[in-house]
């Protein structure tokens, strides 16, 4: 789980037919993401 959350104040817009997905194994640690996650800004 995150420690702290960084809010950019900016807000993101995605098409009707966009949609995101990422999957998780049992332990919490990302295993898939589709495009449309890989578009969304992250900060580690």
């Amino acid at each position: 789980m995150a420690e702290s959350t960084y809010l950019t104040g900016v807000e993101r817009t995605f098409s009707r037919n966009e949609i995101i997905v990422s999957k998780t194994d049992t332990k919490g640690r990302m295993t898939y993401v589709n495009d449309t996650f890989l578009k969304c800004p992250i900060i580690l």
